[in-house]
């Protein structure tokens, strides 16, 4: 690579203000993940495959800290959506939705996310399922509700 293709600023569209789960307010995984770091550091551990020795988390992303081989301490920034904890958080919030109109918010947020950010087929899998799910749990109660 040449010294100009090195420094060669990235080509980026903007595409107006974040509609992702956290800029959404759907989702606030700094407070809603605080009591799963030593989860969240086995996970980024397995997908490193490096021994984390911390974890902390960011309103939108995670950082992490190990040790190098020569004994310093190196960091990165960690993106939630690799982690299979993050699945768990959408799917038992999206599980909670009170009524159609939230549920609509995160279906829109999802959909967003899915193309901004890269996630695992199965991650998206399991989130559209239980998008599915809670939207047929929704209907059948706002018909109940109709019928009575």
């Amino acid at each position: 690579m040449s010294a100009n293709n090195r420094f060669a600023k990235r080509n980026r569209r903007y595409t107006g203000p974040s509609k992702s789960l956290i800029a959404s307010k759907l989702l606030n995984p700094e407070l809603q993940l605080a009591g799963f770091l030593g989860k969240i550091r086995q996970e980024v551990s397995a997908i490193l495959n490096l021994r984390i020795t911390e974890v902390r988390l960011k309103k939108h992303m995670l950082w992490v800290a190990w040790k190098g081989k020569d004994g310093r301490t190196c960091s990165q920034f960690f993106s939630y959506r690799k982690l299979p904890i993050w699945q768990e958080l959408v799917i038992a919030k999206i599980l909670e939705c009170p009524d159609l109109r939230t549920w609509g918010r995160f279906s829109r947020a999802c959909r967003w996310e899915y193309h901004h950010f890269s996630y695992v087929t199965e991650m998206r899998d399991y989130i559209d399922e239980a998008l599915d799910s809670r939207l047929s749990q929704l209907k059948a109660q706002e018909w109940s509700e109709e019928e009575s």
